[in-house]
């Protein structure tokens, strides 16, 4: 399914799915990510030689001399992803593609090398970029693509295939669930009915047991005054 959906979404983005080679007319989170990464000092601490842009913006991790490719690889995701329908939005300082009214939760990492450093009497750990760029989604279901045989900015159409399948099948998911939930509720009325119209039967059942009491008293006494009346 995700190979003819892949496909299908080639065929109708077409050149959209080309990462240029140079920013032309970048959407306007592409523009405010850029502000920030090309702003920041990279980090001397934990993540070396690394910036990193999140918040109401994109969420991304790199060193300087992949922000320009980072960007266009950006820039191009979501012209193709607002091609299709979908949109990008920000919730808790994360990032989020809008598919389907699914959000998943995406973000942008260069991956790292785990290194141990002598720190004073302490050892620490710290990572370093090692050139290699991945695009994640980090929520249920979780997806990882990076540099490999194909560079990521070849992979724009699986990414979004798996982002539409994804979200269909919550879709599927849900609709099962809300179809599940009528069933039980409709259980319930049923139920609900039927205890009802049992309790009515009793009461009616209860008053007619009166009335039939009532009866025979009131004829039992009748009679008894006819008796009297008669032997008088």
């Amino acid at each position: 399914p995700i190979k003819i959906l892949q496909k299908e979404i080639e065929n109708h983005l077409q050149n959209k799915l080309s990462v240029p080679e140079s920013l032309t007319k970048p959407d306007i989170l592409v523009t405010e990510a850029k502000k920030i990464l090309k702003s920041q000092k990279p980090d001397d601490w934990l993540y070396k030689g690394t910036v990193r842009c999140a918040g109401d913006t994109l969420d991304i991790r790199v060193a300087p001399k992949n922000i320009t490719r980072t960007l266009l690889f950006w820039d191009t995701l979501i012209k193709a992803l607002r091609a299709r329908g979908h949109n990008i939005s920000f919730r808790n300082r994360e990032t989020y593609a809008i598919v389907e009214e699914h959000e998943f939760k995406i973000l942008f990492r260069e991956k790292m090398k785990r290194e141990v450093i002598k720190d004073g009497k302490w050892d620490r750990s710290i990572y370093q970029p090692t050139g290699i760029l991945s695009f994640q989604m980090a929520n249920h279901p979780t997806k990882e693509w990076t540099d490999g045989k194909l560079p990521l900015e070849l992979q724009l159409s699986r990414i979004i295939a798996k982002l539409e399948l994804a979200a269909r099948e919550w879709t599927l998911l849900r609709m099962k669930h809300k179809k599940e939930e009528e069933e039980r509720k409709e259980k319930e009325r049923i139920i609900k009915e039927f205890e009802h119209r049992q309790e009515k039967e009793l009461s009616d059942f209860k008053e007619t047991l009166q009335k039939a009491s009532r009866w025979h008293k009131a004829n039992n006494l009748r009679n008894y005054i006819n008796e009297v009346e008669t032997k008088s």
